[in-house]
């Protein structure tokens, strides 16, 4: 191959590229502006250079759906999930088929299946901030275990369980998912503190009316020190728009 058809065809496919990214870009911004919006639970995976990315590594435990198909679904092959939200408002799959419905759907493909139930990867798994949203973030806070009794008796068992409670905005349209943002007790992931205690738990406001509360389990509350809040929450929004 001549060196003039070389830079013809490194030019060609410099095109396509920019052309794919043009793509997934508008794909990703018609979803977040688009979908229909629901709620999930979500566990943060910090790299250990998440610091220097533009962007999250986030779990959603939403990886199985009973399928109403009528062969079962081989590995690898595309099948449709219809999304619906449970009693507490969060997402939940309430079927899986590999016929495409007529109303909202995610595309994924299916990684096993057993009982009556497939398994998949969740087909969203960034959430993209700023450089100034992630320095703000408190890893211990988002990612910190604690002990939880089960009951009230010195008997009761113990269990583990991530001492904040973390969830994902998700946008859904036209069989795609995006990540929009994490949340951390209700409020945006950055505006989380890190706080002394392994038991130390807040309500973060909801940015208006609202004050930061903390609560401690197995604790007078008058002998805990309160971490101070500075800046203004009411203005939250803002900053993430």
């Amino acid at each position: 191959m001549t060196r003039r058809n070389k830079i013809i065809l490194l030019l060609i496919l410099l095109a396509l590229e920019c052309v794919l990214l043009f793509w997934c870009r508008n794909r990703y911004m018609t979803v977040l502006s688009s979908g229909t919006v629901y709620e999930s639970p979500a566990s943060v995976d910090f790299k250990p250079d998440f610091a220097e990315r533009n962007y999250l590594s986030v779990y959603i435990p939403v990886t199985s759906a009973v399928w109403v198909g009528k062969n079962a679904p081989e590995k690898g092959k595309e099948i449709y999930l219809i999304p619906g939200k449970n009693v507490d408002g969060m997402l939940f799959i309430r079927r899986a088929s590999d016929v495409k419905p007529s109303g909202e759907y995610l595309t994924v493909m299916a990684k096993d299946y057993l009982y009556g139930r497939v398994s998949f990867d969740f087909p969203a798994s960034r959430v993209y901030m700023t450089s100034g949203q992630m320095k703000k973030l408190s890893v211990l806070e988002l990612t910190e275990r604690v002990q939880v009794k089960e009951g009230t008796d010195k008997e009761d068992k113990t269990r583990t369980q991530i001492k904040n409670r973390i969830t994902a905005i998700i946008r859904i349209y036209d069989g795609h998912a995006v990540i929009e943002r994490l949340l951390c007790n209700g409020a945006p992931v950055e505006l989380a503190y890190t706080t002394v205690g392994t038991n130390t738990h807040i309500t973060y406001s909801n940015g208006q009316t609202d004050k930061d509360v903390v609560t401690t389990e197995g604790m007078d509350m008058d002998s805990v020190s309160k971490p101070e809040i500075s800046g203004d929450r009411a203005s939250w929004l803002d900053k993430l728009l």
